[in-house]
């Protein structure tokens, strides 16, 4: 089964700036996928320190609300359409993870 993206849980990104062991699990996660050519997401990224501290890290790409809010996919198409980007494809959630790179300089929504 290839692999594409390599996924961080929550509960380990938002303890990587308090826990030392959290901070090691993700910056060797993030080095093994820089060295097999797979995305890192970090999921649960609350605030600007956790997406510095990810970025930092190396972590290719970060979800949570620093970066948007949860949007229903109908709302989702229509913003999409309305600034004139194609709709996403029907199938887009089977694809892999909606992400944001990590060095996204603010907060999208």
């Amino acid at each position: 089964m290839p692999v594409r993206a390599l996924k961080l849980d929550r509960s380990l990104v938002a303890t990587m700036r308090t826990d030392p062991r959290s901070a090691a699990i993700v910056r060797s996660m993030a080095r093994l996928g820089a060295e097999t050519g797979v995305d890192v997401v970090a999921e649960g990224i609350e605030d600007a320190e956790t997406a510095l501290a990810c970025r930092e890290a190396g972590v290719t790409y970060g979800q949570g609300w620093f970066f948007a809010r949860d949007v229903p996919m109908d709302v989702l198409e229509t913003t999409l359409t309305d600034l004139g980007a194609p709709a996403p494809p029907r199938d887009a959630g089977r694809r892999g993870p909606l992400a944001t790179p990590v060095d996204t300089p603010t907060p999208t929504g």
